[in-house]
């Protein structure tokens, strides 16, 4: 289990780190617990870039990937907490979440003053590298069950 949650945790800071101005701590051994957290803060990271675009986003498109976006990653949170309660596990910081946290407060904050299509543009490029580090990941939520 632990291992699954590691490598789940390593391909996120992948994701992340990609456009990433310094580069996100790295996983290394994380206890399921630091996990937990990290999927986690990859999750809030997701919405809150998700919320902004709902309100900055000017194509149709663009708002509508990132209303699936808030909506996925919302269930995601919300499985995750079902599966941590059940495991008896309390999310803990570690360096490697509060890298991931600082990502996206550092992304947010460079997109949050673009407008029109610099703004659609600079998301959609931020999203498309950090779901693509994810394409050939074999893990899945279910897994962890």
């Amino acid at each position: 289990m632990k291992t699954r949650l590691a490598a789940v945790a390593v391909t996120l800071a992948l994701a992340v780190s990609v456009h990433a101005q310094e580069a996100v701590p790295q996983a290394g051994a994380l206890s399921d617990a630091e996990a937990v957290e990290a999927i986690q803060a990859s999750n809030e990271g997701e919405i809150s870039a998700a919320e902004i675009a709902l309100q900055k986003a000017t194509r149709s498109d663009v708002k509508k990937y990132s209303a699936r976006m808030k909506k996925d990653h919302e269930a995601s949170r919300s499985k995750m907490q079902a599966l941590a309660s059940e495991k008896g596990w309390t999310p803990a910081e570690s360096e490697f979440s509060a890298g991931l946290r600082r990502h996206s407060t550092e992304m947010n904050g460079a997109i949050s003053p673009l407008s029109g299509a610099d703004f659609d543009r600079a998301y959609i490029d931020g999203m498309v590298a950090d779901h693509q580090a994810l394409l050939g990941d074999k893990y899945r939520l279910e897994d962890f069950e």
